[in-house]
């Protein structure tokens, strides 16, 4: 190995280590994405004493295809026809674009912030696809990263809280290793394979995420006309991809002094109330609308994370079937969204 190959080879090592030990200690706390915020932290602190820290982009394809994989796993096209009528999905659309339109202009108007970073930051969930989509530019924001990062945590205390009142208990994962069957892993490894060439062609034609897109498209299709097979990505590969997901938000931290970050999390924190308070509006008027239950609607389009929300529509007896059906069809929408954008929007970089 030439000194070239060590040197390059040193920081991307020692980065991933620390990122790992990071989302390791933060998967044993049990807070909510834990292991992302573990890794971030580890590797802000760690970048402090060794500022050459670095991963590369073709990790990031990985991370892509992973996260695109267990996306599609339970998207299922048949279920969508059969639980969920038309005005649902328009009610649905109405709210979602109400969450980016007011968050957009909130951004741009309130908080000065570019036309990208504010359609971005203004987006109703999907964190790991965020991340991924401001890696498309040229200078990823930190200030996207942060919004997201507090709308999530937000949402997940706040499905805690409302677990705790209702006297239940949720437990942490026992295994790391999810089981599935060998012939499985065979079958993810040609999903990978596929996803991965599906995945440069988009990305000769200027779609972001390209490979997230392709693995969660190539998964759903197999998803919805083979469902006898199993799909899951085992959970230890979910925990690394956030963990080195955290990684990477780390790295794009460095350099952040205290006045932008409290800016940032005060944005994150009006944007997260903004979209709450559309979310109570467009369920209140669809609610009389479709004659479904007004907290079922909220539940179900609130912008939380889909494991989250389930959760409490269980707790609380609140058709929880129906709430994770629009959840999957939300984040399912979101993963969708670079290939409509394309690079016009996300190669903006007006920074403030």
């Amino acid at each position: 190995m030439t000194d070239y190959d060590a040197e390059f080879n040193m920081p991307t090592l020692m980065t991933f280590i620390i990122a790992l030990l990071g989302g390791l200690i933060g998967y044993l706390t049990h807070i909510p994405i834990g292991e992302m915020l573990g890794a971030m932290l580890a590797v802000l602190i760690a970048g402090r004493v060794y500022p050459k820290l670095s991963f590369p982009k073709q990790m990031l394809t990985v991370i892509q295809i992973v996260l695109g994989i267990s996306v599609g796993a339970i998207i299922n096209i048949n279920d969508w026809f059969s639980s969920l009528s038309i005005g649902v999905l328009i009610g649905l659309l109405c709210c979602m674009t109400s969450q980016i339109v007011i968050g957009y202009f909130w951004l741009t108007k309130r908080c000065n912030w570019s036309r990208t970073e504010a359609f971005l930051g203004a987006v109703p969930g999907a964190l790991t696809a965020i991340i991924v989509m401001t890696d498309a530019q040229e200078k990823p924001s930190y200030r996207v990263i942060f919004t997201h990062s507090i709308r999530l945590i937000f949402l997940m205390v706040l499905a805690s809280i409302i677990a705790i009142f209702n006297q239940a208990t949720t437990e942490a994962p026992t295994e790391l290793l999810t089981q599935v069957q060998s012939a499985s892993y065979l079958l993810l490894f040609g999903i990978s394979l596929a996803a991965f060439a599906a995945g440069i062609l988009l990305d000769k034609i200027g779609i972001p995420a390209p490979f997230m897109l392709t693995a969660m498209l190539i998964t759903a299709g197999l998803n919805s006309a083979l469902p006898q097979y199993t799909y899951q990505v085992p959970e230890l590969f979910l925990l690394i991809s956030m963990a080195l997901i955290g990684g990477f938000v780390g790295l794009r931290m460095q350099g952040i002094t205290l006045q932008e970050t409290i800016d940032s999390v005060r944005s994150g924190v009006m944007v997260t109330l903004l979209s709450c308070g559309v979310t109570l509006v467009m369920a209140f008027i669809f609610s009389q609308l479709l004659n479904i239950s007004f907290s079922v609607l909220a539940l179900s389009w609130v912008p939380g994370s889909l494991e989250s929300m389930t959760a409490v529509a269980i707790l609380l007896g609140l058709e929880p079937a129906f709430v994770m059906m629009n959840h999957i069809i939300r984040l399912t929408l979101l993963y969708l969204l670079p290939a409509f954008l394309g690079n016009s929007l996300l190669s903006e970089d007006k920074r403030v």
